[in-house]
């Protein structure tokens, strides 16, 4: 069954929302500040995705060709990066609230920067650059079920047997 585009999109802007709105969970505690001093951008990047994502298992090549890719396609990045960063060092945010009501959605470029991480973990893509495929973080809910399209998990044919 294929889904029309508009579909699809509805679809991942919703999952995106509820994503987003679940970050509050993980903000809580999000690192110790003597840990700034020696963190390398890949890591700090690798931390502040797992935090966005809510997923501690991320893979730290995923995650080092992603923050790659989005600072090239985006000039500024790094720099929102890293006040991304210290927005979430300096804040508390208790585990119940909606992320439209945390700081970091409270400013633009934050809430973008946050939203462009997200949405390449998830997509597996950032601009035309794709940086994952079935790896993608959006194939996990179903990976028990379907294999990502394009991909085969059976004998070729296995999809055409109705369920029983």
């Amino acid at each position: 069954m294929s889904f029309p585009l508009a579909n699809r999109r509805t679809f991942l802007i919703s999952a995106g929302r509820k994503v987003l709105a679940g970050l509050a969970v993980s903000f809580v505690s999000f690192r110790p500040a003597a840990a700034a001093a020696i963190e390398s951008d890949g890591d700090r990047f690798l931390r502040i995705s797992q935090v966005l994502t809510g997923k501690s298992d991320l893979d730290p090549t995923i995650s080092a060709r992603t923050l790659s890719a989005l600072t090239a396609h985006d000039a500024g990045f790094a720099t929102r990066l890293g006040t991304l960063a210290s927005t979430l060092d300096a804040t508390v945010i208790p585990p119940d609230a909606d992320f439209d009501q945390t700081p970091i959605a409270a400013q633009p470029a934050l809430r973008q920067t946050a939203i462009e991480i997200v949405s390449a973990w998830y997509l597996g893509v950032v601009g035309t650059t794709v940086i994952a495929y079935e790896e993608a973080l959006m194939y996990r809910p179903t990976r028990d079920i379907t294999a990502p399209p394009a991909t085969q998990s059976s004998v070729f044919g296995s999809w055409a047997t109705k369920p029983a």
